[in-house]
């Protein structure tokens, strides 16, 4: 599996004005093997995936997806808002039942999802989580997947055509809500923040509290 993911890498532009790539790792438990905004070259992008670990155990696909939603898809971990992205979940079917509503998380904050199940997996069970668009792609073995690189490229071309929001993800720091406006956004923050993007801590005239800037 680490080669197929190395050979997709290749061809790919990888910098942060073109292409960024992040990788989760998931078995008995999450880990995010480095983020979108961790390394900015294909060789850098190669050899950490070269290194990623592996992790065993059953693995839970749902879990996996709540893990990209919260930390690897956000704006904060390097997330651009206005621009096409896509996750590729390859999975032994392992956990699929509980992935649904995470998988439906992703794709309502503007992430494609293509699901890639691997040996005699659940089909059913993955349909559901591949969506209304059945973005699936299933393959005897690992060892098979080289055969699907085409059309795995093909599918991820496609979608970063498709158009995006720039509140997708929410630019907007502390729960403060992205509106849109004449194609641009403007962030409209909770009681207590301010700034751009919510990221300061509004100061009242009595009150003794620091303030710092967050992401602009």
């Amino acid at each position: 599996m680490q080669s197929f993911v190395r050979s997709l890498t290749l061809q790919f532009d990888v910098n942060p004005d073109v292409t960024q790539v992040g990788l989760v790792v998931y078995g008995g438990r999450v880990r995010t093997a480095f983020g979108l905004d961790t390394h900015l070259t294909r060789a850098a992008v190669l050899r950490a995936t070269s290194q990623a670990p592996y992790l065993g155990g059953v693995g839970s696909a749902g879990t996996a997806l709540l893990h990209v939603y919260d930390k690897v898809m956000t704006v904060q971990r390097g997330a651009r808002p206005g621009v096409p992205k896509a996750v590729v979940l390859l999975t032994g079917g392992m956990g699929a039942e509980d992935a649904t509503v995470p998988a439906q998380k992703l794709r309502n904050n503007g992430v494609s999802m293509l699901v890639v199940g691997v040996g005699p997996v659940l089909r059913e069970a993955l349909r559901r989580l591949a969506g209304p668009r059945d973005s699936l792609i299933h393959v005897a073995s690992y060892a098979d997947l080289r055969y699907h690189q085409d059309e795995l490229l093909a599918w991820i071309c496609a979608e970063a055509k498709r158009p995006v929001s720039l509140c997708k993800p929410s630019p907007c720091l502390h729960e403060g809500t992205c509106i849109l406006r004449n194609g641009s956004y403007r962030c409209e923050c909770r009681d207590g923040w301010q700034g751009p993007h919510c990221g300061n801590r509004k100061c009242g005239a009595r009150a003794a509290c620091g303030c710092w800037v967050g992401v602009t």
